[in-house]
């Protein structure tokens, strides 16, 4: 847990490149996907249309951001790794599916395992910090998860 908050800070970073990098690039974005799927043999996606797209990606990518950055801000707070968790395993479920249903495009299956990672991380840190809170020591649970996290004990 002493790597919670660096974590965190590190995600929140990387959501909101990833969201720049969608908002103002989003077709180079797709075409790097199509260029390294070239490589591998696999289908590309198309290039043109995909705006609309980008709108929800941009939205969602500034939301984990938020959400990461509050829980750089708040470590005892055991309901932002919940959120966190719970966005990163849907868009894990929506990747795979797509990839499946769809299209076995490389961007769906980045975005599978990229964001199960980090829904398994979110995940877990919910869990550690739960147990934490609800530990034997009630009354103190917001300090004792802090004091977790600074010590990582």
């Amino acid at each position: 847990m002493k790597l919670y908050k660096p974590l965190s800070f590190i995600g929140m970073l990387f959501f909101a490149f990833a969201g720049v990098i969608f908002l103002f690039f989003p077709e180079k974005v797709f075409v790097y996907f199509n260029t390294i799927s070239r490589l591998l043999g696999m289908s590309r996606s198309p290039v043109k249309g995909i705006m609309f797209y980008c709108i929800f990606t941009v939205g969602y990518l500034f939301t984990a951001a938020l959400i990461a950055f509050f829980m750089y801000r708040y470590p005892e707070n055991r309901h932002f790794p919940l959120l966190l968790t719970q966005g990163q395993l849907v868009v894990t479920v929506v990747s795979l599916a797509m990839f499946l249903a769809h299209k076995p495009y490389l961007i769906y299956a980045v975005s599978f395992i990229l964001n199960g990672i980090i829904g398994s991380l979110g995940l877990v840190s919910y869990i550690k910090i739960k147990k934490l809170s609800d530990g034997p020591k009630k009354g103190k649970s917001v300090e004792r998860v802090a004091e977790f996290i600074d010590n990582g004990e």
